[in-house]
């Protein structure tokens, strides 16, 4: 996670300079053509992802009198970006945006069969990473509150260990997101809204089913625009 951060963070600066100053050499014959103001932002929101883990199918006679759902947790979840802010001067507006997220450890108890054919409960521990890109449609009802809705799609790399068995996987990842921003000013913004999100499977070799992991989030953050 601190690779990447050294990575992203980094890029998403020179990334807002840049199209900062385009923005603002440009401002003029935006607004004047189209109504429309282009903001580069950055920001990060963290919170609460309550995630759920799943069979995502039970035919084999191993599972054939278990639930679907496997198990259900708490983990902590950060996400960073950097985007493009197209506000309008009707009110209406959309941004375009890079996010990156980073989902926390969280174990999840489940039926094991052992060699003997007999069941036991272990615990399987999962974490995933990875990035989205998005597009979100907001609306300034004034000056200080932007409500927006929002879909991203991305890859998500999953980890996964049981019993001393590791799996890394790298799946395709959604979500789709509600919430709104509170300008406190006009850089400077706070989020809060709420996420769901489905990182693929996290297992595929260890069980006869596959496992999958998605999560509903409760988020807070910041937006910082030029």
């Amino acid at each position: 996670m601190k690779n990447m951060l050294l990575k992203v963070v980094p890029c998403a600066v020179l990334l807002a300079a840049g199209a900062s100053a385009y923005a603002a050499d440009d401002y003029q014959d935006d607004t004047s053509a189209r109504g429309f103001r282009i903001r580069p932002y950055i920001g990060g929101t963290a919170g609460v992802a309550f995630t759920n883990l799943d069979y995502t199918h039970d035919d084999h006679h191993h599972h054939d009198n278990h639930d679907h759902n496997v198990d259900d947790g708490a983990s902590f979840i950060v996400n960073p970006h950097v985007g493009l802010d197209f506000e309008h001067s009707s009110g209406m507006g959309f941004k375009v945006e890079a996010e990156g997220f980073f989902l926390n450890n969280d174990d999840y108890s489940m039926d094991v069969w052992g060699d003997d054919h007999t069941v036991y409960r272990d615990t399987m521990t999962v974490k995933s990473s990875g990035m989205f890109v998005n597009v979100i449609g907001n609306y300034h009802i004034n000056s200080v509150v932007v409500p927006y809705v929002g879909t991203g799609l991305g890859f998500a790399r999953n980890r996964s260990s049981i019993s001393g068995f590791t799996e890394h996987n790298t799946e395709l990842a959604i979500n789709v997101k509600a919430g709104t921003e509170l300008m406190l000013n006009d850089h400077f913004g706070f989020d809060v809204g709420l996420r769901y999100a489905d990182y693929g499977e996290v297992s595929k070799d260890y069980f006869y089913e596959k496992l999958q992991l998605d999560s509903f989030d409760l988020y807070a953050g910041f937006n910082l625009k030029f």
